[in-house]
């Protein structure tokens, strides 16, 4: 096995990575022996190029029980959630060595006790995809020679690069947990909570999107998710979309415990599952994300808690991971055009506003300003005028929007005297504005301030 060195086969791997890892108790038939029990675990961890593993975090969970680096605040405060910090529950001075075929060993130690006891951990692994990616599995459990490890369990290991190979600067932005994703989730798993839903495979599409409403630095989530579960049924609830589709489409409401991690990737998020076109779930869980790929495109994520009647929450006792992944880019609100040219002589003029984002866009009015009374009026389209709601973009029926049309009143506008607007730029045209006024999330394409997002309109004879 070739020794490790800065700039040879050690930096094959270098960067923080996303790590997933799945297994089982072993189960050796004999009496009191405990049946298998399923294992997950997913975290971030710092690899530094030359044969070090310098930190990272681990939420784990065995048959339910689930140990991590640090708690939600109250009340959640029973809750593992990832810390945001890269020196937390992957003990500095683990290390790892590679041959020249990229093949070598990872060694991990958990100190929050989770995996193997607090005991290390060694993976035989496999370079991948130019060093974004390693995999393997656990090469120390059985009884080899010299003291048998605390916990013989098989165990799986995943690693993906986060974006920057550079190891504790992820260099992540707000807007980087601001895109919808497909998530699939494995069948590693026990009872059903949540997202994650226990003893059987579930997969679909969900669009988190958090967003900071305009006035606000409170990041919410409003979203749904749309899946499909086990051919028709799940937990005793019929299709939602027959012949036996296994289709559901679900309300999702809640927000990101704490502004997302700039340090290593992860995220902590509350989801309430609401009831809504017959969703079977109607539940409030809390689960802990960690962020992978060149833009932080992918995600390993964990459900860890949920909420019971007496309104605390609880650690959960599925036991499930899954992987999203984000299907397209958007989730901003979008105006267009951004300006338009109302003719006495020519045709009506149409603004149109999208609702990208997965939450009703509301605003208290829709005007035009006193320079053009007169001379253009709002004569149409589907907005109302008065304070209204653009609907989300829903998985099931895609994006929502409404439309403006303007006319010309057949007033002329004037360059001079009485009907020449204040403002006018040339001999002739006439400027003003339209203003949606009040919205409570950002509209591109218009001129965005506290007020509202305004659209220019231009008046010509």
């Amino acid at each position: 096995m070739a020794t490790c060195a800065p700039g040879t086969v050690g930096a094959a791997i270098r960067g923080n990575y996303a790590i997933k890892i799945v297994g089982g108790e072993v189960d050796t038939g004999s009496a009191g022996d405990p049946k298998p029990n399923p294992i997950v675990g997913i975290g971030v961890i710092a690899v530094d190029g030359a044969c070090d593993v310098t930190g990272g975090e681990l939420i784990y969970n065995v048959g339910g029980t689930i140990t991590g680096p640090a708690n939600d605040a109250p009340p959640r405060n029973a809750v593992v959630a990832f810390s945001g910090s890269l020196s937390a529950n992957i003990s500095a001075g683990t290390s790892y060595n590679l041959n020249t075929n990229d093949t070598g060993f990872l060694t991990l130690t958990d100190t929050a006790g989770g995996m193997n006891d607090g005991n290390p951990v060694t993976f035989g692994i496999t370079v991948e995809s130019g060093g974004t990616e390693f995999r393997g599995v656990r090469t120390n459990g059985g009884t080899a020679a010299g003291s048998p490890p605390a916990d013989d369990a098989p165990l799986t290991i995943l690693g993906e690069r986060q974006g920057s190979a550079t190891p504790g600067t992820p260099a992540l932005t707000t807007a980087t947990f601001e895109s919808p994703f497909a998530i699939s989730c494995d069948t590693v798993n026990t009872t059903s909570t949540g997202l994650g839903l226990g003893y059987q495979p579930l997969s679909g599409a969900v669009q988190e999107h958090p967003y900071p409403p305009v006035g606000s630095s409170i990041i919410s989530i409003n979203s749904n998710l749309w899946f499909n579960n086990n051919g028709g049924t799940i937990n005793g609830s019929t299709t939602l979309v027959p012949p036996n589709g296994g289709a559901y489409l679900c309300d999702l409401g809640g927000s990101i415990l704490g502004a997302p991690s700039l340090v290593d990737g992860t995220q902590n998020t509350d989801a309430l599952f609401e009831n809504s076109f017959g969703c079977p779930i109607g539940a409030n869980t809390d689960s802990s994300w960690v962020l992978w790929g060149p833009s932080y495109q992918n995600a390993f994520t964990i459900l860890t808690g949920v909420q019971v009647d007496a309104g605390g929450f609880m650690p959960v006792t599925s036991v499930s991971s899954c992987t999203a992944g984000k299907t397209i880019v958007g989730g901003t609100d979008h105006l267009v055009p951004a300006a338009v040219t109302v003719h006495s002589t020519g045709a009506n003029e149409t603004i149109t506003i999208t609702n990208d984002s997965p939450v009703p866009m509301t605003y208290a009015s829709i005007t035009l300003s006193a320079a053009l009374s007169g001379f253009v009026t709002i004569t149409g389209g589907t907005c109302t005028t008065s304070a209204g709601s653009i609907p989300s973009d829903n998985l099931a029926f895609g994006p929502g929007g409404c439309t403006i049309t303007l006319a010309d009143t057949g007033t002329h506008c004037a360059a001079t005297g009485p009907d020449h607007i204040t403002g006018s730029a040339t001999p002739g045209p006439g400027l003003g504005t339209l203003r949606v006024a009040l919205n409570d999330h950002s509209i591109a394409g218009g001129t965005e301030d506290a007020n509202g997002d305004e659209v220019a309109v231009t008046c010509t004879h």
